[in-house]
């Protein structure tokens, strides 16, 4: 089991990797787009098109990472008030809710993409055909889904491993006392 968790660490770290880089050449494309604007009187507006579509790419992805990783925002308000194997439950269901949120958004970023590759229409800059940008929804909601899944089976051994609560009442001090 260690080994397959080892896999989707290293899956979360090529992707944070991947988001980095990323994030580095719209970083770049930007810069050049304006250097290229203001000193050239050159626009490429192809490349403002793809800094938009890499940036929705970053998104999709980092919710995958940030949902593995345990740090999306959450209304502790439940959590605060349950303890032990109930907080891993319930830790466990919100992850299977999520898990079902990304799955149906890759089938349904999937129908999108193959509706548009029927179409053949182009975006605005006419450099892309217009489900190649729609990928990105797919894409991200399925490396979400699978590393969801991962902290799924993470939290089903937590709770499976964890021990049971004593059901049983305090016991009483015997001078009467309390």
């Amino acid at each position: 089991m260690k080994k397959l968790f080892k896999v989707f660490d290293g899956l979360a770290s090529v992707i944070d990797h991947c988001c980095g880089a990323l994030i580095l050449f719209m970083s770049l494309a930007v810069v050049l787009s304006v250097v290229g604007r203001a000193l050239f009187r050159i626009s490429y507006d192809w490349l403002e098109e793809l800094c938009r579509y890499i940036h929705i790419l970053i998104v999709m992805l980092g919710v995958g990472l940030v949902t593995y990783r345990g740090d999306q925002v959450v209304m502790d308000l439940l959590f605060k008030m349950v303890k032990g194997r109930a907080r891993i439950a319930l830790d466990l269901f919100n992850h299977i809710c999520i898990l079902i949120f990304m799955c149906l958004g890759a089938y349904w970023g999937t129908l999108r993409v193959m509706s548009l590759m029927a179409y053949g229409g182009k975006t605005s800059s006419k450099a892309f055909y217009s489900w190649q940008p729609a990928l990105t929804v797919p894409i991200g909601f399925l490396v979400g889904a699978v590393l969801t899944l991962a902290v799924v089976i993470k939290l089903f051994f937590a709770l499976k491993n964890s021990r049971p609560e004593s059901r049983s009442l305090p016991e009483q001090p015997e001078n009467g006392e309390g």
